[in-house]
């Protein structure tokens, strides 16, 4: 584990940052409606990519606050660097210096998440995830992933995944016309087969 120098990295545009997550969903083989609400999940997460400072995409820690205060040692094996942050404890929010994860890519960082979210932890949220359900949401908050009202969260998720939805309209998977166009052989060579035993 390593710590990392800070970057600061932001979108602009809400829009570009919710298209790329999204295809980046796409290229580590999340089915579209599963893509949609990790999306608009890291949207949220994120200000629309106004703070993905070193990818880090869902606030995922790599420790404690004490790790970059140098009075305790990291539990997480990866990069990372330390910001500001914060958490509600107790209803309350609490703002320190603290480690976060820290990713090369886009695509790293999403991985992460992915991999956080098939854990043992998260396994309910995964299944909502998975089938598309926006029970995944709430089911998160349960499950322990973030500290802020589920209600709030659900509700702002459901609201943001409007907006993803329209700017991802039309999008397929990389491989969705070479998998079509397999299909169509396919079923054309079971035709011609089928048509010759005639």
């Amino acid at each position: 584990m390593a710590r990392v120098t800070y970057k600061k990295i932001a979108y602009s545009d809400p829009k570009a940052f919710a298209i790329d997550v999204y295809k980046a969903c796409l290229r580590l083989n999340l089915p579209p409606k599963a893509a949609i609400l990790l999306t608009s999940h890291i949207c949220l997460s994120t200000g629309y990519g106004r703070s993905v400072d070193n990818w880090r995409l869902a606030g995922i820690k790599a420790g404690n606050a004490c790790v970059c205060a140098g009075t305790c040692a990291a539990t997480y094996a990866g990069d990372y660097t330390c910001a500001s942050g914060f958490e509600y404890v107790n209803g309350v929010r609490v703002d320190s210096i603290m480690p976060f994860r820290s990713y090369r890519t886009l695509d790293e960082g999403l991985a992460a998440v992915i991999a956080l979210l098939k854990g043992s932890r998260y396994v309910r949220s995964w299944s909502y995830l998975m089938a598309g359900d926006q029970n995944y949401y709430a089911q998160l908050g349960r499950d322990g992933w973030y500290t802020a009202s589920t209600t709030s969260v659900d509700a702002s998720c459901r609201s943001i995944q409007k907006h993803v939805e329209a700017y991802v309209v039309g999008i397929k998977p990389d491989n969705f016309f070479r998998n079509a166009s397999l299909a169509v052989l396919v079923v054309g060579i079971s035709a011609a087969v089928a048509i010759k035993w005639l």
